[in-house]
């Protein structure tokens, strides 16, 4: 008896290592691109909130089950099977598209030929750009604190490495945007899903 219990327990030692190497496995993709995310500013220590670390709990799971369901013995097979199902999602995940924020205001109809605009600081330190839609098109200019509306340009976004306005109706001349944090940025970064930024533009006061 003593035996088999001590088979039993080496055992189930054994599947325990399995499910925590598959489940490495799954979390792996995430900590690499984190780790390269963080080391080259992409992102920022502070977006790695609690949906991220949601995401990866549930990457780890599904390592650990797919590790489990096959019965791999090889700690090294057990760990590229744990990364093959997070992977997929993520894979599949990618090509789902963050959806813009939408920004409305009311329509005046009056022509404005020069734009002043604030941007929190930390927007403004990410690079801006704006876009300012016209009737054929649309035209990209480096963010200014006061900038002059091409001709026929009819509404404007800005867009950042750190988040997005939607399209904004250009009928005052001065706009002020205020970033908003998406509490599900860190879910969707581990679940790659294209465009997903950490904070959103609205529509604040006028300073």
């Amino acid at each position: 008896m003593a035996t088999a219990a001590r088979l039993s327990a080496q055992k189930q030692r054994a599947t325990l290592i399995i499910l925590l190497v598959g489940a490495l496995g799954g979390i792996f993709p995430t900590l690499l691109r984190l780790a390269i995310g963080l080391s080259q500013n992409q992102i920022e220590p502070k977006d790695v909130r609690i949906s991220m670390l949601l995401a990866m709990v549930i990457f780890a799971v599904c390592g650990a089950i797919v590790a489990g369901i096959w019965g791999e013995v090889d700690l090294k097979k057990v760990f590229y099977l744990g990364i093959g199902l997070p992977s997929f999602l993520t894979v599949m995940t990618s090509s789902a598209s963050a959806p813009p924020p939408s920004v409305q205001a009311q329509t005046t109809g009056q022509h404005v030929p020069q734009l002043s605009l604030s941007l929190p600081p930390n927007i403004v330190a990410s690079h801006p750009q704006i876009i300012f839609q016209m009737e054929h098109g649309t035209k990209s200019v480096p963010y200014q604190p006061t900038v002059q509306v091409p001709e026929g340009a009819t509404s404007f976004s800005v867009h950042s490495s750190r988040g997005d306005s939607g399209m904004i109706p250009i009928t005052s001349p001065k706009v002020t945007l205020r970033s908003e944090t998406d509490p599900w940025y860190g879910f969707k970064y581990a679940f790659g899903v294209n465009g997903a930024k950490p904070e959103t533009l609205t529509l604040g006061k006028p300073q």
